[in-house]
């Protein structure tokens, strides 16, 4: 998977300069060892790129711009647990990953899509599918409500992030 996110991160970093991760298609086999990547759609305020290796794909939707809404009655359930991906966090997967991104550094950085689905899910051979509603900043309390086949993680400011796992295809 690794293999697949350094192709997708280093895809024309210039043209990527402060996007951010709206939503990822994964599909994954046991291993990726080449894997390139190219932005298919270049848009005012949306970039696609798709990066393919041997055994898997990956499919990024970055966005830019615009503020995510911010909801005044953030209602967060019960049954969630607290998450906090820290500024070392960060760092650690910047240096596997290769991501230049410069919204993934600085006092305040946004905490790359794709560690965050590192930590929610750990297991590797899934196909899942994520939808990214808004930033998560380094140091930011997150609470997290897994269920069977999906995965919310709420913010102070909202749904951040949503994951649906494919269960009719999961590779145990």
């Amino acid at each position: 998977m690794l293999t697949l996110i350094r192709a997708a991160a280093g895809c024309k970093d210039k043209e990527l300069d402060g996007k951010y991760l709206a939503r990822a298609v994964v599909s994954v086999g046991n291993t990726v060892l080449t894997a390139s990547a190219d932005i298919t759609v270049k848009r005012k305020r949306l970039f696609v790129v798709k990066a393919a290796g041997e055994t898997g794909e990956l499919t990024l939707y970055l966005m830019s711009g615009a503020d995510a809404p911010q909801n005044s009655q953030v209602h967060i359930p019960d049954d969630t647990y607290e998450m906090i991906v820290s500024h070392d966090d960060i760092e650690e997967y910047l240096k596997i990953s290769g991501d230049t991104n410069p919204v993934h550094t600085g006092e305040c950085p946004v905490v790359p899509g794709f560690l965050m689905l590192m930590k929610l899910i750990p297991h590797t051979n899934i196909s899942a599918d994520a939808r990214f509603y808004m930033p998560v900043y380094a140091g930011e309390r997150l609470y997290v409500r897994a269920e069977k086949t999906c995965i919310t993680v709420y913010s102070e400011r909202g749904i951040a992030l949503q994951v649906k796992i494919n269960i009719n295809q999961l590779k145990l």
